[in-house]
């Protein structure tokens, strides 16, 4: 089956419905077709030349071009004879979740490189993947130039199980070298990005080279040591800081300098360094989940990413959860989901986590929801939701989930609902069905982008008003490609979108932002390091977290990849008074990353009988409504009640009877009152003591 027509049926069934539905479309890994590496490479990333008696960091870039399913599993690399091997790395397996560990051994002067560890024997490296492979190694005097190399595969299905070659490397010519040749990095606006270039001298005597730079911006850029004095085939690291301005737009500006080296004695030996700094972050490896998860649900909620299930080809879905906190840096798992089902969507509010149907273990598509307690770290069942789907998109704003769009099995749906007080009901439906679309909430409005209708990989998108309970197309502009099973978040004031499927029917690793403050439309992001569909994304304090997914045909991961995102502050001091005193404190919200406040400064004092608070915005005071009794009532404190006029004087002229019919007359002449006077009489009179 070719790859267009399994990602297709992906899409429109999921994994677990084409399984349960008894479909023979999958091929069974252990059953691979006859396979060969024919055609693989080994080149030389670093040095770009050598010198004698000297000790390079090297690095080599195995590329497997097999033809088919063979996946590389070692490497023999042999350096000449008199060069000195002095450390070697073993570089981080390709497909971690096949539970292959790469190591090494030294014979002499070769190194042998190889994977084991997959329970079947697989190797590592598959067809279009490369991986390096680092060593630090000393050349002899008259230094010889050839490197030969074996690559070897799995030894499934027909030969060749291994091809052999050279590399050639280049004796330096004499003069200086800048290393590497040319780098990047990303640094935020305000900060610096930070580059260590090694210079090497080989023009025969101890020198001091100046260094420049041909800066095309404003942005500022220096070197430390400036000059920098050199022995004669030797080296020195030298520091390079590249500032970028407050004003950069991330993922936009970018500065390409090159730096030159120059010898001050004869300024013919000199070298170019091109070095490139953009506004921004790239993509960094996060630490791997304990479980491999795709078409798992995924939400940030308390600071922690929580991971819920996943859907597993043989075994029906894996009810496997686990829960990532960025403080320690570390997975823990957590209870079993159940009721189990995936292929849905995730969103956290008031303690609990809400999963409002999906794929159910049996391969059925179910509408019942299913509740974590995060504080009790227990599931029960929640208010089944009114539409049996899967791969649809939810949302959350203030306390409403919001649940659209998905596949019944038959069709791509436009319906919508809203789960709000307890039960769920019918909104306005979308202008395009769709299911594996790409959403966010901003400044209250819901966007659906992207996603899968049965035939298309979409690219447009669409804008959801709760107050007018209408959908708007084309609200924003269309992402630059289309795209469905990909991650998405929204931070500050931008919209992530990253991975999934494109229109070449293709596993990818691109990413964009909109960005909701400009015009620019979707700003193209750094690539993920590793291509995955059916992933799912998430921010937790300005860390955009991508996880898992599927990276190959039969293959789920355990990995996760970061990218430093960039809010509108990410303290309270970016964080200027608005000079309202009504809508509270100005602070910065690092959950959403935007400017917020803290609210109406004027809370219910918890008194009746000055009326009701509210916010006096010209005199910036609270105040109070005032007696909020009639004029024919009295205001009583104590029953918060407003009590009718005279109700003491009738107790009084009562009293004053009472006192009459007792015969007791003696009063109190300087108030008036027919209070009695004489302490005994209090326990027989009716009177009422002051």
């Amino acid at each position: 089956m070719n790859n267009r027509k399994f990602y297709t049926l992906l899409a429109v069934f999921g994994v677990g419905v084409l399984l349960v539905l008894g479909a023979t479309l999958l091929v069974n890994p252990a059953e691979k077709v006859d396979a060969s590496i024919a055609g693989s490479t080994l080149t030389l990333e670093s040095p770009e030349g050598i010198i004698a008696d000297y000790t390079f960091d090297w690095e080599v870039l195995l590329t497997s071009n097999a033809p088919d399913a063979e996946w590389i599993n070692a490497l023999n690399l042999t350096l000449p004879t008199g060069y000195t091997i002095n450390s070697v790395e073993d570089p981080p397996a390709a497909h971690p979740e096949n539970n292959n560990t790469w190591s090494h051994t030294i014979a002499t002067n070769t190194i042998y490189w190889e994977a084991t560890g997959h329970a079947s024997g697989w190797g590592d490296i598959q067809s279009g993947e490369s991986l390096g492979f680092e060593f630090n190694a000393t050349t002899d005097s008259v230094p010889t130039t050839n490197l030969d190399w074996v690559i070897s595969g799995d030894g499934y299905g027909a030969e060749p199980h291994t091809v052999t070659g050279s590399i050639t490397v280049p004796i330096l010519a004499a003069g200086v070298y800048g290393f590497p040749e040319a780098t990047s990095d990303g640094a935020f606006p305000g900060e610096d990005a930070v580059y260590t270039i090694s210079i090497l001298n080989t023009t025969g005597a101890s020198d001091t080279f100046d260094i420049a730079f041909a800066v095309a911006d404003d942005w500022t850029i220096v070197a430390d040591p400036n000059p920098v004095t050199i022995a004669n085939n030797a080296s020195a690291d030298v520091t390079v800081t590249h500032s970028v301005p407050g004003d950069a737009i991330p993922y936009v500006d970018f500065e390409t300098v090159n730096m030159t080296i120059t010898s001050q004695t004869t300024p013919a030996y000199n070298d170019l360094v091109v070095i490139t700094t953009t506004a921004g972050g790239v993509w960094m490896a996060g630490t791997a989940s304990l479980a491999t998860h795709a078409d798992h649900m995924v939400a940030a909620y308390g600071s922690k990413l929580y991971v819920i299930a996943s859907n597993t080809y043989y075994s029906g879905n894996d009810a496997t959860s686990e829960v990532y906190d960025p403080a320690t840096d570390g997975w823990t798992q957590i209870a079993d989901m159940s009721p189990l089902f995936t292929i849905g969507d995730c969103k956290g509010m008031d303690g609990s986590l809400y999963i409002p149907g999906g794929l159910g273990d049996e391969g059925n598509f179910t509408a019942q929801t299913a509740v974590f307690d995060t504080a009790g770290g227990t599931w029960s069942a929640g208010v089944s939701s009114p539409s049996a789907v899967i791969n649809y998109s939810l949302e959350l704003i203030d306390g409403v989930l919001y649940k659209f769009g998905g596949t019944n099995g038959s069709a791509y749906v436009a319906n919508a609902y809203k789960f709000e007080d307890g039960a769920w009901s019918a909104i306005a439906s979308m202008n395009h069905g769709r299911g594996w679309a790409q959403s966010c909430v901003y400044n209250g409005m819901i966007y659906a982008c992207g996603g899968y209708d049965g035939s298309t990989q979409l690219s447009d998108c669409e804008m959801y008003d709760p107050g007018a309970d209408s959908w708007t197309a084309t609200a924003i502009a269309n992402m630059p490609d289309g795209k469905w099973g990909g991650g998405d978040a929204v931070f500050g004031n931008a919209f992530y979108v990253m991975g999934g499927i494109d229109t070449t029917d293709n596993i990818t690793d691109s990413a964009f932002m909109y960005d909701f403050t400009t015009d620019a439309g979707w700003i193209t992001l750094p690539s993920l390091n590793t291509a995955r569909f059916r992933m799912e994304a998430d921010v937790i304090d300005g860390m955009l977290y991508a996880h898992g997914g599927w990276i190959d045909l039969w293959v789920q991961t355990t990995s996760m990849e970061t990218l430093a995102v960039i809010g509108e502050c990410t303290d309270n001091e970016d964080c200027d008074d608005d000079g309202l005193f009504c809508n509270g404190t100005e602070f910065c919200n690092t959950d959403t990353g935007l400017c917020d406040h803290t609210g109406d400064p004027c809370p219910d004092d918890g008194l009746f009988c000055n009326g009701d608070e509210s916010c006096d915005e010209d005199a910036d005071e609270c105040v109070h409504s005032g007696d909020p009794c009639p004029e024919d009532t009295e205001c009583n404190e104590d029953t918060d009640e407003c009590d009718p006029l005279g109700d003491d004087d009738d107790d009084d002229d009562d009293d004053d009877d009472d006192d009459d019919d007792s015969g007791d007359d003696d009063t109190d002449d300087d108030t008036g009152d027919d209070d009695d006077d004489d302490d005994d009489d209090d326990d027989s009179c009716g009177c009422r003591l002051i």
